[in-house]
């Protein structure tokens, strides 16, 4: 028998409520976040992956323990909320798109994932559910974000642009580019120059054009300053959205947040975020594995550009980063490697709201609690690694859902308590064990849902899927 442990992901949604500081451009003038005189000036929405808020083991601090930064500030200036219900069949994919729409996955075109089997008239066929908003179903003219009307599912940043709002995103789920073949086409066009730089230069142009975009509102200066601004087209979205554009890729942000021709923006230790490790490769997007630094740093230039509303994906906690031929390739609770990574995260949160605060933008945070995968972590009888030297942070005490539907109240921070609830109970019965195929996830890439993009075929293998709740934004 395996042993199950619970997960906790997340869709971190911190509303920066401060005056307006000099740090801060002034680009967002026109940006109408909520009524007058509440104070929120940014939204910063944070998308966690497999990062434990429950223990594992009742002996061993949970991730969120071992990164005191990030909960000392909920604690401190937080609401932890917990009753969300779970899409099912859950993986990555799905978690984060019904996040980000606020439904399930029958009603926005990704009811299962990392990869979807599709028929197309002759045979069927897979492709990857990570893709641009606009992007079509594989091989077929039926949008991928297909809603119950039959069209492209409303786009979660236009109520921000229609209010004034430039929205950036770093990562996140199909918010940007998420290849550079159908996606790049379908914005740029098949014969466009960054069609052919794809062509060319296939790791110049993933690092060019994945994973980063800015999506403008009318008369903004970010994306009016430039030359590469593409028309934003949502052909489906209710109410019309015309003139809208957009930034794809670092190539073509960067210079508008540098102020610059340059394409560099530095993570949270001043190191160059690239392709390449320690910032060697090519300048811009590293994968879809960005480690807390480059993320966090990433959305911090946007915001010190004044870009108001920002999205951001965290690569998971518990695979192991530092050492990608490990043949085991995920830690355990308390093993040394996983200590040492979660010493990371904290720092880098450490860094980011030291950021903030230095640019005059003090935060507050409402988290959406969630669970995810129902992992392996491994035999039974097998040893958890030497925990002693971990800090134990202070422990939150969470609301239960009401299983029967009705609604449980939220616990509000700071109220530090001294029993972590249900710290290493078995999980219920009614949160299944999810498996989906990953069997060649390659650091810093979705490697199966990547590859089945560009049609490469995968054998099944034993991986976990995440669980998340819909959450409104």
């Amino acid at each position: 028998m395996n042993r199950m442990t619970y997960y906790f992901a997340g869709a971190l949604a911190a509303f920066l409520a401060a005056e307006a500081a000099p740090a801060y451009a002034a680009t967002g003038a026109a940006c109408q976040l909520a009524a007058k005189g509440n104070g929120v000036k940014h939204v910063v929405y944070l998308q966690f992956d497999n990062v434990h808020l429950r223990r594992d083991n009742p002996n061993v601090p949970s991730d969120l323990e071992q990164m005191p930064n990030l909960l000392h500030f909920l604690e401190q200036q937080g609401t932890l909320l917990t009753n969300h219900q779970t899409p099912l069949i859950s993986h990555t994919s799905v978690d984060i798109l019904t996040s980000l729409t606020g439904v399930y996955g029958e009603k926005m075109g990704i009811p299962i994932g990392n990869t979807i089997l599709y028929f197309n008239g002759s045979s069927s066929n897979f492709t990857s559910s990570f893709a641009y908003w606009t992007d079509n179903l594989g091989t077929t003219s039926v949008p991928q974000m297909v809603d119950q009307r039959g069209k492209i599912h409303p786009a979660p940043w236009v109520p921000f642009t229609r209010a004034g709002c430039d929205v950036g995103a770093f990562s996140i789920a199909n918010i940007e580019f998420e290849n550079t073949t159908s996606d790049i086409d379908i914005v740029f066009g098949p014969t466009s120059p960054e069609h052919n730089e794809n062509q060319a230069n296939h790791a110049l142009a993933v690092a060019d054009f994945e994973g980063i975009a800015l999506q403008c509102a009318k008369g903004s200066p970010l994306c009016g300053g430039s030359a590469h601004a593409a028309p934003d087209l949502l052909r489906d979205e209710p109410g019309g959205y015309n003139g809208y554009q957009a930034l794809f890729g670092n190539k073509y942000l960067a210079p508008a947040l540098n102020k610059s021709s340059s394409i560099v923006i530095n993570d949270l230790d001043g190191i160059p975020i690239s392709s390449g490790a320690n910032g060697t490769g090519n300048p811009g997007f590293p994968g879809f594995s960005p480690s807390p630094s480059q993320m966090l740093g990433y959305l911090a230039a946007m915001l010190e550009a004044g870009v108001p509303v920002v999205y951001g994906y965290i690569e998971d906690a518990h695979d192991n980063h530092s050492l990608p031929s490990d043949p085991d390739g995920t830690f355990g609770p308390g093993e040394a490697g996983y200590v040492a990574q979660l010493k990371k995260y904290d720092t880098a949160f450490g860094k980011f709201f030291a950021r903030l605060a230095a640019d005059g933008q003090p935060a507050q945070a409402l988290q959406p609690g969630r669970h995810e995968v129902v992992d392996m972590s491994g035999e039974d009888g097998e040893q958890p690694g030497q925990v002693g030297a971990i800090p134990v942070a202070g422990h939150v005490r969470l609301a239960e859902p009401d299983q029967a539907g009705g609604a449980a109240a939220a616990e509000e921070l700071p109220r530090p308590v001294q029993d972590h609830d249900r710290g290493g109970r078995a999980p219920r019965a009614e949160q299944p064990a999810v498996r989906q195929p990953d069997a060649q996830r390659q650091p810093g890439h979705r490697g199966v849902e990547q590859g089945a993009r560009h049609g490469r075929a995968y054998g099944r293998a034993r991986r976990h899927g995440d669980i998340g709740p819909p959450v409104r934004v």
